[in-house]
């Protein structure tokens, strides 16, 4: 049963990977001077819960790298450490998703709104 725990995790972690080198590699070709990448620490906290913290980082040219965004969760007692891995990236992803369906969704509605932003909108796909 762990194995296919730990190839779950393994996937999850390859996807993940992929995700980050492909936008790395778009504006690497963009010239944007944009680097994201990922971290995943585990910690133990005063209570002795393990705790599993992803978080998104940026290096942008001419800037000290950043923390974009930190997500952290307890990891039930019955949980084991793969599952863990696949429930925290899985939840990650669709926070990312779903952020990025709300933000399209929000500039839809100025676009349907603005003409001046409907005319840069245009002009900018030529």
């Amino acid at each position: 049963m762990i194995k296919k725990e730990k190839d779950n995790s393994k996937e999850m972690f390859n996807l993940l990977d992929t995700m980050f080198n492909n936008i790395n590699q778009s504006h690497k070709n963009k010239g944007t001077g944009l680097f994201f990448r990922y971290d995943i620490a585990v910690s133990i906290d005063k209570d002795d819960e393990t705790i599993y913290s992803l978080s998104i980082l940026l290096d942008e040219t001419g800037h000290a790298e950043r923390i974009l965004q930190a997500f952290s969760y307890l990891r039930p007692k019955d949980m084991n450490k793969f599952d863990m891995e696949y429930a925290v990236i899985l939840n990650v992803l669709t926070v990312l998703t779903e952020t990025a369906l709300v933000q399209w969704n929000e500039f839809s509605k100025m676009l349907n709104a603005d003409p001046e932003l409907q005319k840069v909108a245009k002009e900018t796909r030529k």
